[in-house]
């Protein structure tokens, strides 16, 4: 019973010293300077998300409908087949352009490298830039990537410069109708 007693004790102790220390950590300090401010507001969000919008989405004259998510900063589009492509823009501490299909493919092999290559091309013709994709295609063709599969996933990455990473991930789901999510893109940082 002592034991249970002291353990409970040391639960509680234990919960009021964390609480204690959040609530000093999500007090901010009143003496920091302007710059002080200026310099932890600039590194909290390098990234000015005011500006990340769906501009870009009505330049893509072949995704006419779409819901854009302003909060995830993203654009649902609906495909046929029922399969949906999302597609996200921007970003916090990442500025992120990348898009997710969701889709089926009839017996899918997750290590036919050139028939994923090809789908993840199209992919990012339908939403990059024709400069990105040309950069992707030329670090394709010159095996400019590391690759590592398993069973049901294939993640690429592809060694360039240009920005802190650029992929391309393929995910295997036998258990869903639209088992395929397809995505590619890259972050910047």
């Amino acid at each position: 019973m002592k034991q249970i007693l002291s353990l409970s004790s040391l639960l509680i102790l234990l919960l009021f010293a964390f609480q204690s220390c959040n609530e000093a950590a999500e007090t901010p300090s009143e003496d920091l300077s302007a710059t002080e401010v200026d310099t932890l507001d600039a590194f909290d969000c390098p990234f000015d998300e005011s500006n990340q919008d769906d501009a870009f989405m009505k330049e893509l004259d072949h995704f006419v409908h779409y819901t854009w998510i302003d909060s995830a900063k993203m654009a649902v589009v609906p495909l046929a087949n029922k399969d949906t492509l999302f597609i996200t823009r921007g970003g916090c501490l990442n500025f992120n352009f990348f898009a997710e299909l969701h889709t089926s493919v009839t017996e899918p092999v997750i290590n036919d490298i050139p028939f994923w290559f090809e789908r993840g091309l199209a992919l990012a013709q339908s939403f990059l830039p024709e400069e990105e994709t040309k950069k992707l295609k030329a670090l394709m063709d010159s095996q400019s990537y590391s690759l590592d599969a398993t069973n049901n996933q294939m993640f690429v990455t592809f060694e360039q410069d240009e920005h802190c990473e650029m992929t391309m991930m393929v995910f295997l789901n036998q258990k869903r109708e639209h088992n395929i999510m397809l995505e590619i893109g890259y972050s910047d940082c």
